[in-house]
């Protein structure tokens, strides 16, 4: 029996377009209830009391009994020990302060949440899972686990691509693809609502058309997704020559202590050994380079995509 933890199956997430505040993706982070697909009608402004109208009022209505209470409660007391003008003025300070205190609480819940506010006013500048349907999230979550990929190597965290702009291309590769998969994915629904499921002949060739015009667009998502793929692959590459270059350097480390093994034992004159050592390093050294050289290739048609991989008219439309 294995001990391995299973991994657990990758899910598409959302997606940001580029220059989006940072401050977006964090709140959609700690609330994502917040946010609505672009698929949906573009939110309304709503109050805390709007959206969650039972547990503000009830909240609100215990808040206002409690306040009441304690009014009560600290008149009858200091009527013990306070002479009756005293406690009159005390009740009225008592009594508009517990009022300011209800006010104020009533207009902080009657607001507008921060995080309703940012995913309203950025409406249709996120994605959200819910705006891919089955045939095109497995594609976004294969362009996701690419970008992915590409952040955790090694490679880049050393700073060996930066001339690529990550930071700049990764999202805006996610962006695109993202766009692309969630207009297809609302024509695919809307030839579904079209056709009502009708098996005509005539429906059929009235509807080949736009099918054939959206298995143009999905192919040409494919091409962006695998190229995304690809230049994942190249970075794996160079991650391994990178582990590969750093095991030869520790492996030259140790080659005075060989060299005084062999004296040891009578044969210090061979140096073979050790000259193959570091010809090894050299050539890992050298596809190092390649690698890295490779991949930069790889990212520069990344950038500039070719004919076939940009959005026909028909894809915008």
């Amino acid at each position: 029996m294995s001990d391995e933890i299973p991994r657990a199956e990758p899910k598409v997430e959302a997606v940001f377009a580029p220059g989006l505040p940072t401050t977006v993706r964090k709140l959609y982070g700690d609330d994502p209830a917040d946010f609505t697909p672009a698929g949906s009608p573009a939110p309304t402004k709503q109050s805390g009391i709007e959206a969650e109208r039972g547990v503000q009022s009830a909240a609100f209505g215990f808040f206002a009994v409690v306040a009441v209470g304690l009014w009560f409660a600290s008149r009858w007391f200091f009527e013990l020990f306070l002479p009756h003008a005293v406690v009159l003025g005390l009740s009225i300070v008592i009594g508009i302060a517990e009022g300011l205190f209800l006010l104020c609480a009533f207009f902080a819940v009657s607001d507008e949440t921060v995080g309703r506010k940012v995913a309203r006013e950025h409406h249709g500048e996120y994605l959200l899972p819910e705006d891919f349907d089955g045939v095109a999230q497995p594609l976004m979550i294969r362009a996701q686990e690419a970008v992915k990929a590409v952040r955790a190597a090694a490679v880049t965290k050393a700073g060996l691509l930066d001339d690529i702009e990550h930071e700049v291309v990764l999202p805006e590769q996610l962006w695109d693809i993202g766009l692309l998969l969630h207009r297809q994915s609302v024509l695919r629904e809307r030839l579904r609502e079209v056709r009502g499921g009708v098996d005509h002949p005539s429906v059929f060739a009235v509807l080949q058309p736009q099918r054939d015009a959206l298995d143009q667009s999905v192919a040409a998502a494919v091409n962006k997704v695998e190229a995304l793929e690809r230049y994942a692959a190249k970075v794996r590459d160079a991650d391994g020559a990178l582990l590969a270059q750093g095991v030869m350097r520790e492996a030259l480390r140790d080659s005075d202590k060989y060299l005084e093994l062999l004296a040891a034992t009578g044969t210090a004159a061979d140096t073979s050994l050790i000259d193959d050592l570091g010809e090894d390093a050299s050539k890992v050294t050298d596809m190092l380079t390649q690698s890295i050289a490779e991949v930069r290739d790889t990212g520069l048609e990344l950038v500039r995509p070719t004919d076939s991989m940009r959005p026909t008219d028909e894809d915008r439309a």
